[in-house]
């Protein structure tokens, strides 16, 4: 059902709702653009206002953290910088002047301090000290990308996402600071489309929203096609293989190894059926081939397929191809050849 709640009011119906957060009791936390912050305990049904006549700097609330351990919560807003209130004594820090004024996001760091957004600028808070610290530079030395500081997320492998007007890039930290991941291809439209949210899905993938559309990323094909374009196979262990790829990313894969060996073009195989083979389509006629180190046979069944570790079921069709893609591909420039596999349809 959805309905407007008791307890907001006339004036709640025509504001503009930024951010919403619950807490560990189940306190609802609601940040508005001209509102200020509001407590909703869904126990008593009684809300709460926090506003500049309770000593916010700004009524415009852009982001809300709970810091549960020290029963704080940081807010942060446009044009009055950062607002730290305490929940049992009601008392608000303000952290408020020319440098630090337009605060758009709050993340935890891996050491208990805090990063913020601000727009066209970056920068880490001490609670301990009581200070920010502006971050212009990675931990190499070479500068942050501009005009990315605008969001935060963090994903599942704790990088940082730092998401603004001019596209998102992704940072691991690194002694205190942050070090470009080079997550995403540089030549992405995601490095100057304005990007306004990320979602990583249960999957891995990563759903990106900007202004003219969503777009997909899935990073788990990046891996691999690094892979692949760097060996021209995929270089893992059969038993990595068969517990790690999946049918999708398996196809996915051979497309690629294919491709870069001039067999599959837009789409299709492209191979003269005459010179089948890896030796005739390199206009080898005899078998002097076999005198040098130049050329692999492999013959695989079915029955050695299998993961004997899980199960006695032996291998599928698609195992055959999963063999395929970790198969070492040749070097034709130093005559060596692809290796052949035969494939034994028994048991």
């Amino acid at each position: 059902d959805f309905c407007l709640s008791r307890g907001l009011g006339d004036v709640y119906k025509r504001q503009v709702i930024g951010c919403i957060k619950e807490d560990a009791q189940k306190g609802i936390w609601i940040g508005t653009n001209n509102g200020g912050l509001n407590y909703y305990n869904p126990q008593t049904g009684i809300f709460r206002h926090y506003t500049q006549k309770e000593g916010l700097t700004s009524n415009d609330i852009k982001s809300i953290y709970i810091d549960e351990a020290n029963d704080l919560v940081y807010i942060a807003t446009h044009t009055g910088g950062l607002n730290i209130l305490n929940r049992k004594s009601g008392h608000i820090n303000r952290y408020h002047n020319s440098k630090i004024k337009n605060i758009y996001d709050i993340q935890p760091t891996e050491n208990k301090e805090y990063w913020l957004t601000g727009m066209t600028q970056f920068l880490r808070y001490s609670p301990q000290n009581k200070t920010f610290e502006y971050i212009t530079n990675q931990t190499n030395g070479q500068p942050l990308i501009e005009n990315r500081f605008t969001y935060l997320k963090r994903d599942s492998k704790r990088r940082l996402w730092l998401i603004g007007e001019k596209g998102v890039s992704v940072y691991i930290e690194q002694k205190d600071g942050l070090l470009n991941s080079h997550l995403l291809p540089e030549n992405s439209p995601l490095s100057y489309k304005g990007v306004n949210c990320v979602h990583e899905a249960h999957n891995g993938i990563f759903w990106i929203g900007t202004r003219n559309g969503i777009w997909r990323f899935d990073e788990r094909k990046k891996e691999l096609s690094d892979l692949i374009e760097k060996y021209g196979y995929l270089p893992y262990p059969y038993i990595k293989a068969l517990e790690e790829l999946t049918p999708e990313e398996i196809l996915f894969g051979l497309e690629l190894k294919w491709i870069a060996n001039g067999i599959f073009k837009d789409g299709k195989f492209s191979f003269d059926n005459e010179n089948i083979s890896v030796l005739a389509r390199n206009n080898v006629k005899d078998s002097s081939w076999i005198k040098k180190e130049g050329h692999n046979i492999k013959l695989i069944n079915l029955a050695g397929l299998g993961n004997g570790n899980v199960t006695k079921t032996p291998g599928k069709f698609i195992d055959w191809l999963r063999q395929l893609l970790i198969l070492p591909t040749g070097n034709l420039e130093n005559n060596i050849f692809n290796t052949t596999m035969y494939i034994i349809p028994f048991h």
